[in-house]
């Protein structure tokens, strides 16, 4: 299993985009990883991932966490699949008293969140290509000969606290990649309005395995400065073999 995630920053508000990459297995299964300071190669650790699996028949549950260096809880996500098809997302942001909801019903896309005691809403209809962060793993897995030969994978992504999809393109970086054995694969919004403003976040494939085994941007935690919750860039680093099938695998 793993985690990967990226925050966008809206240009036009304070919210954020988040993004959480998984991969599932067939019974209850905890992994690990570190996210750290990045550039600090590997030595200033910043948070720890734990995750795991639940199937029963066709319906999976996996939840992700994230610790500080305290042990204390920072985020902790939920995707709910049946059948291998994603039907809804949580996301509760422990230190920040925020929390979010994405769920399909009925071909559309449902999203509440909550700030501050405060509730909002929105809804959207459901596209073929819709993930949640959750989700994006295997989608690419589903497309992976697509992605090896260098083709461009398009994706509306579910953004909790924007409520609404927005638009990604997941595609090979072959100029980042030095070892034969490793995939670079570059996700950025299908935007250039906010291509134009963000970074794009880079994940590092074992071609051999198709584990994602490091993760090098935008991460789900925020680090608090002067009083402020602030978004962190970082090298995420997996632990465990994050290649366990999912639902449709068995």
């Amino acid at each position: 299993m793993i985690s990967s995630f990226i925050i966008l920053k809206n240009f036009r508000s304070q919210g954020t985009i988040g993004l959480v990459v998984f991969i599932f297995c067939h019974s209850l299964w905890a992994i690990t990883g570190k996210v750290y300071k990045m550039g600090s190669q590997q030595k200033d650790q910043l948070f720890s991932i734990s995750s795991e699996t639940k199937i029963e028949n066709d319906n999976e549950v996996f939840t992700m966490r994230f610790f500080d260096m305290k042990g204390v809880l920072a985020v902790e996500e939920s995707a709910y699949f049946k059948n291998d098809v994603i039907y809804k997302y949580t996301v509760d942001y422990k230190r920040r008293n925020q929390k979010g909801t994405i769920e399909v019903k009925d071909k559309k896309i449902f999203f509440e969140y909550t700030k501050d005691g405060e509730i909002s809403k929105g809804s959207e209809s459901l596209e073929d290509n819709f993930v949640v962060g959750l989700s994006v793993k295997r989608y690419l897995q589903k497309n992976w000969q697509d992605l090896t030969q260098g083709k461009s994978i398009k994706v509306r992504l579910g953004v909790v606290d924007r409520k609404e999809t927005v638009g990604f393109s997941f595609f090979r970086e072959k100029k980042k990649e030095t070892d034969a054995n490793i995939m670079v694969v570059k996700m950025k919004p299908s935007s250039w309005v906010i291509s134009a403003l963000v970074a794009p976040l880079y994940f590092y494939f074992d071609l051999r395995t198709k584990d994602l085994v490091k993760l090098i941007g935008r991460t789900k935690p925020k680090i608090q400065e002067s009083g402020q919750w602030k978004d962190l860039d970082a090298e995420t680093v997996y632990d465990t073999p994050l290649s366990q099938p999912s639902t449709s695998q068995k």
